[in-house]
């Protein structure tokens, strides 16, 4: 398959939209059975981007060329904001707005806030694109175009915050969707789930659902797994460190050591109803599926912390009044976010390897509280995020 697409790739003298996606479909399949030729994707993305080079061509791109710095602040909008016309949400109403974390000739990194949506028009909350559009002054025809998702390559749930990847040229809009597809654009989070879970991979289909509900979930439309039809997902979780709280703790939690991590399954696993606990994960995924992380962690019992539609009642009533000197709890303090937050993005370049952090913002760093408990000593004690994070 892989060489007979690679022929008619040679020979075409344009692509046509269903040939795009025929493409890049190819280059996903194969990559997820790890069958993937070298000389295959070198020719789809070699093509892909001739296509968006004629798009350019068409489209003179009028906006101003990257600078290559970082951390731009977005708050010049406000004034935006407040003649955009849509509700604000709780986020943006005490100024939160997004920043532009590195903006290079032909892409763009945005730093998302829990709160905004990217592009969909679902909600009432701000939207990213918008953000971009007054940003460029309307000069950039990629970020006007819905056929190419106004130059997101990505999105994040409305609740969720972090780094999102934009394109300011078409011809570098279909180079990382080749590399999206392929695997070559890595996507790492932090959460903070319910239970003390350990490092694994989770492997099951999605669907989504619109307008569903399920038991205690509802909603515009939920991604639930299924053990047959459905889209194939993979999700790796990474234990980072784990807390919990039992009878005398008054609530508070306090991060466990290696050392008495097998004790306290045991103890949690009998006693239950007098224990609570959470675990923080490092997250990769290996498809893009909608509600993926969110709906993986749920299926294994591991819900985000502050998800109201992929978490039980039960386990979301009884955080409600957790965290006492930590922070508020699910309800009082998730109301606008959930505990995920994707902070690294890496993808290629001409001359090698972009790895691009960016830290939470301090919403989420109040759930880190417990995971960073001065209690430990030696060299399970973390200084600080970075001393728990996998690198890239």
């Amino acid at each position: 398959m892989q060489e007979q697409m690679a022929l008619r790739l040679v020979s075409a003298s344009s692509l046509p939209q269903e040939l795009v996606r025929c493409v890049l479909g190819v280059i996903w399949s194969c990559s997820l059975s790890q069958n993937l030729d070298p000389r295959f994707y070198n020719i789809a993305s070699h093509a892909l981007q001739q296509q968006g080079r004629a798009l350019d061509a068409r489209n003179r791109i009028r906006g101003r060329h990257g600078t290559g710095r970082r951390n731009q602040t977005g708050m010049e909008l406000a004034g935006w904001a407040g003649r955009a016309g849509r509700a604000a949400s709780a986020e943006a109403a005490r100024g939160r707005f997004p920043s532009v974390v590195l903006d290079l000739p032909e892409k763009l990194l945005i730093l998302k806030p829990a709160g905004w949506e990217v592009y969909d028009d679902s909600t009432d909350a701000f939207q990213l694109r918008q953000y971009l559009r007054h940003l460029f002054q309307f000069k950039v025809p990629i970020l006007e175009d819905p056929d190419f998702n106004y130059g997101f390559l990505h999105r994040l749930d409305v609740p969720s915050s972090g780094l999102i990847l934009a394109a300011k040229s078409f011809t570098a809009y279909y180079g990382l969707q080749a590399q999206l597809a392929s695997g070559r654009l890595l996507r790492h989070y932090l959460a903070v789930c319910h239970g003390l879970q350990c490092t694994r991979r989770i492997e099951a289909p999605l669907s989504w659902l619109e307008n569903a509900k399920l038991g205690g979930l509802s909603g515009s439309g939920l991604s639930l797994t299924r053990s047959g039809p459905g889209k194939p997902a993979r999700t790796d979780f990474k234990l980072l460190r784990r807390a919990f709280s039992g009878p005398g703790s008054r609530g508070k939690m306090s991060a466990l050591s290696r050392s008495s991590e097998t004790s306290a399954r045991s103890a949690f696993k009998f006693l239950r109803p007098f224990f609570r606990s959470l675990s923080l994960g490092q997250i990769e995924i290996g498809t893009g599926r909608r509600h993926q992380i969110r709906s993986h962690l749920s299926h294994v019992g591991a819900p985000v912390l502050g998800d109201a539609k992929y978490t039980s009642q039960e386990t979301f009533d009884d955080f409600d009044d957790f965290g006492e000197g930590d922070y508020e709890g699910d309800e009082g303090h998730c109301k606008t976010r959930t505990a995920l937050h994707r902070f690294r993005l890496c993808f290629q370049e001409e001359l090698g390897w972009r790895n691009v952090t960016a830290l939470p913002d301090p919403g989420f760093e109040d759930f880190l509280g417990p995971f960073l408990d001065t209690g430990l000593s030696g060299p399970e004690r973390p200084s600080d995020l970075w001393d728990l994070l996998e690198p890239a």
